[in-house]
């Protein structure tokens, strides 16, 4: 190794709430436990292991 240190991204949820959005409607998202929920069409979205999982065919309804 090089020694060299690798830069770690790290998001907060509030910086992830300004850039998601809903995929099936573009609504806005807010985090409430281990989902992301849409305040337009009230889609759940889960989190697993810390990732967001934006795909409407794994969503709650």
């Amino acid at each position: 190794m090089t020694g060299k240190k690798k830069n770690k991204i790290t998001f907060s949820h509030h910086d992830l709430s300004k850039i998601l959005a809903c995929p099936s409607c573009h609504g806005t998202l807010s985090f409430s436990r281990n989902l992301l929920v849409c305040s337009q069409c009230k889609i759940k979205y889960p989190i697993k292991d810390g990732v967001p999982i934006m795909l409407v065919k794994e969503s709650k309804y």
